[in-house]
């Protein structure tokens, strides 16, 4: 054949010599065997593809319970985060009805007095609030009178107090009695929508043209490729390609690895021959299940159809635990019920306010700002 090929044409052999080469081609008994190698090495072949395939759904199952596994880590993680910070951080007391907080709570109260210019040196007497046992509901209760009896000599500095203590009540029964609405942290992008992969199906059709329509061949094939620029395999979303043809009935011809080409030949094409095609998806893919496509096979030219479908990917399998995971992270840190307690000490009954993160503070209130506040030595063992 390459001698045939000769661009000099003196150099390309005579039609007897291409018959006697031909003759001793026929004759040689060893050239069957050499040339049938292609087909004694496509069964190896195909159960490699099938192997490998296998081998990459596995792989793909795997990252995908590994990063099921390092989403629950991260929530977990992020809710020790915030348990220690309930411990650990300056509780933000605006939030909280003030019948509720602890003496120590009165103490960080006091201790924050220091940040405003005019009640800078109130933070002294923060120890004297703390060893007379102030709590939420007596400092609302307190006048001008128990201020001094309990030690508070200076005139001016009781004045403070009562100003401090009137605003405080204030913003206490606004608190109380016009809660606003609780904002609701949204949802991440990921929990409200699935991952999409845009699929274009191929099908269609071989055709070996016989004498008559009874003698035409004729096998059926699928292709796949993914819209966009995305750059990934679509070979693990399928788990199994069946064609049927009814009529004639030729059965079911199902495929479970590529390449999706049926492996024999049909005789015989009618008219108006339809193939109904199912494509059935990997349990990964979370709608559709499974594509149906009628394909009508020409007798007189081979043809192929497309048809795009939108797959919807889940592949964290147990998304419900994530979600509750994320929800008792939320109701555990957002919602309290009372300041949290500090560690190793007690906390009094809480009523039912909720925490209200969106409060807006009062001007010029001593809620603007918050500061890590350390409680004494022999409070904080």
């Amino acid at each position: 054949m390459e001698q045939c090929w000769q661009l000099d044409p003196k150099l390309r052999p005579t039609f007897p010599q291409l018959l006697v080469n031909l003759k001793a081609m026929s004759e040689d008994e060893y050239l069957p065997q050499s040339t049938n190698s292609f087909l004694d090495h496509k069964g190896i072949w195909k159960k490699e593809i099938q192997l490998t395939l296998e081998r990459l759904k596995k792989a793909e199952r795997d990252i995908s319970h590994r990063e099921q596994d390092l989403r629950e880590r991260e929530l977990k993680l992020k809710e020790r985060e915030r348990s220690l910070g309930h411990q650990f951080n300056v509780v933000n007391l605006e939030d909280y009805d003030v019948n509720t907080w602890r003496d120590v709570d009165v103490y960080q109260w006091v201790m924050q007095l220091r940040t405003s210019g005019h009640t800078a040196d109130l933070a002294q007497y923060a120890e004297l609030f703390l060893s007379h046992h102030i709590t939420g509901r007596r400092l609302l209760r307190m006048t001008e009178r128990d201020l001094k009896e309990m030690g508070i000599q200076s005139v001016g500095h009781v004045m403070d107090f009562q100003a401090e203590i009137d605003l405080l009540r204030t913003h206490n029964f606004r608190l109380l009695n016009f809660p606003p609405l609780i904002k609701q942290e949204e949802q991440s992008p990921s929990k409200k929508e699935l991952e999409t992969v845009s699929l274009v199906l191929i099908f269609g059709h071989h055709l070996r043209k016989g004498a008559t329509s009874e003698e035409t061949k004729w096998k059926m094939y699928l292709d796949m490729d993914v819209e966009g620029e995305e750059d990934r395999s679509v070979v693990t979303l399928v788990k199994e390609v069946a064609f049927t043809c009814r009529v004639p009935a030729y059965g079911t011809f199902k495929l479970t690895h590529p390449p999706y080409i049926m492996t024999t030949w049909c005789h015989g094409v009618v008219d108006e021959m339809t193939i109904e095609c199912v494509i059935t998806y990997e349990p990964t893919v979370y709608k559709p299940r499974s594509t149906r496509f009628l394909y009508q096979v020409d007798s007189e030219n081979p043809a192929s159809n497309q048809k795009s479908v939108q797959l919807k990917l889940n592949r964290l399998t147990s998304q419900s635990v994530t979600d509750s995971l994320n929800e008792s992270v939320a109701s555990s840190v957002t919602m309290p019920m009372s300041p949290p307690p500090a560690p190793s000490l007690p906390s009094h009954a809480a009523s039912g306010l909720p925490h209200n993160p969106s409060f807006p503070s009062l001007p010029n209130a001593w809620t603007k700002t918050f500061f890590p506040v350390d409680l004494p030595q022999n409070r904080a063992q």
